[in-house]
C-alpha cells in the first residue's frame, strides 16, 4: 500500500482553470470544502454549487464541512493580527476537540477513504507573501495527520500544500 498523502488547497489566487489541473496532477478524487461558508463573494466559480458541478465533470467528488470552518468573528481578528497563530492554533484544536468532534471524525474517514484535498481561500497555507496568517487548513492537516486508526497506524503518512 503505498503512503497515504492529504493535499491542501486555497483558491485566492487560482483561477478555476489553474485550480482543477493541480488536483488532477496529484491524483485528488475528494476535494474536503472546509470554509465555515460555501459562498464566495468575489469569485462565483468557487461557490459550493458551481465547485461542485465544475469538479463533477472532471471526476472528483465535492463535500462541504461548514463546521471545520472558522466563523466570521474569530477569521477577522485573526487575520488582522489580534490573535496570535499559536492562539489560533490553540482554539481551532480545541474548536474541533470540544464542539466539532464528529465533523473531524467525518473528515478523518472520508481522508482514509479517498485521496482527498482540504480546500478554503487563503492563497497560501503558510504565511507567504503578504499573507501574515497560519490558514486553519493547515491546522487541520496538522490534526488529521496526528490522528490514529484503531489500530493506532495513521491514516495519513503526510500532507501536502498545493
Amino acid at each position: 500500500m503505498r503512503p497515504k498523502t492529504l493535499y491542501t488547497i486555497g483558491y485566492s489566487r487560482k483561477s478555476i482553470e489553474e485550480f482543477i489541473p493541480l488536483l488532477e496532477k496529484n491524483h485528488v478524487t475528494l476535494l474536503l470544502d472546509v470554509r465555515d461558508s460555501g459562498k464566495s463573494l468575489h469569485r462565483p466559480e468557487f461557490r459550493s454549487s458551481a465547485l461542485a458541478a465544475s469538479l463533477e465533470a472532471y471526476g472528483i467528488d465535492y463535500c462541504h464541512i461548514p463546521e471545520l470552518g472558522v466563523l466570521y468573528a474569530v477569521r477577522q481578528p485573526y487575520i488582522q493580527g489580534k490573535i496570535s497563530n499559536d492562539e489560533f492554533r490553540k482554539w481551532y484544536h480545541r474548536n474541533i476537540e470540544e464542539s466539532h468532534r464528529s465533523e473531524f471524525l467525518e473528515a478523518v474517514r472520508l481522508v482514509a477513504a479517498e485521496d482527498a484535498c482540504l480546500m478554503c481561500l487563503e492563497a497560501s497555507a503558510v504565511p507567504a507573501g503578504d499573507q501574515k496568517i497560519y490558514c486553519h487548513r493547515y491546522f487541520l492537516a496538522e490534526e488529521i495527520l496526528a490522528f490514529r486508526d484503531v489500530n493506532g497506524l495513521p491514516v495519513v503518512e503526510k500532507v501536502v500544500h498545493l
